[in-house]
């Protein structure tokens, strides 16, 4: 029997002169994901907003998601802040956060909140090698977007 593996994928857009990078996981977006799951999970009383995040920019995603792999940083420890509130923009204001674990043929995220004890129940688990080449990918577009680039991807 073949393990499934959930399928990642990095978009590149411009809004407002804002560069963003919505991610993609099966082909849901994930803000769509996080709302449909907090409108489930919240408690009826919680005035909390519910799927109110915004993506962020490709370097500062991409920054977070390389350094939830090095121990000892923040982004290990806690997690990697995948979007940021849509209010101010800020990361630790309002966001979800990825642990990002490598187990053998896989890259596993587990999704937290960064202020609410929800339990997400998310947890995608990704083929290391698709999950690599969207990494890549992602590092090649803001080397193009830089003007620079890495003959070594």
């Amino acid at each position: 029997m073949s393990e499934r593996y959930d399928q990642l994928k990095f978009h590149f857009v411009t809004s407002k002169g804002n560069r963003r990078v919505p991610i993609e996981i099966n082909g849901c977006g994930l803000i769509g994901l996080l709302s449909f799951t907090e409108t489930r999970i919240k408690e009826p009383d919680d005035e909390a907003p519910t799927g109110s995040y915004y993506y962020l920019d490709p370097n500062t995603l991409y920054e977070n998601l390389t350094r939830a792999e090095v121990e000892g940083t923040y982004e290990k420890e806690v997690g990697a802040p995948l979007v940021c509130c849509k209010e101010c923009g800020e990361i630790h204001c309002w966001s979800v956060y990825a642990v990002v674990e490598r187990t053998g043929n896989s890259v596993v995220w587990t999704l937290r909140h960064n202020h609410r004890n929800w339990d997400y129940g998310l947890q995608f688990c990704f083929e290391r090698k698709q999950y690599d080449s969207q990494i890549r990918y992602f590092k090649c577009h803001i080397d193009r977007i830089a003007g620079t680039s890495d003959r070594n991807l």
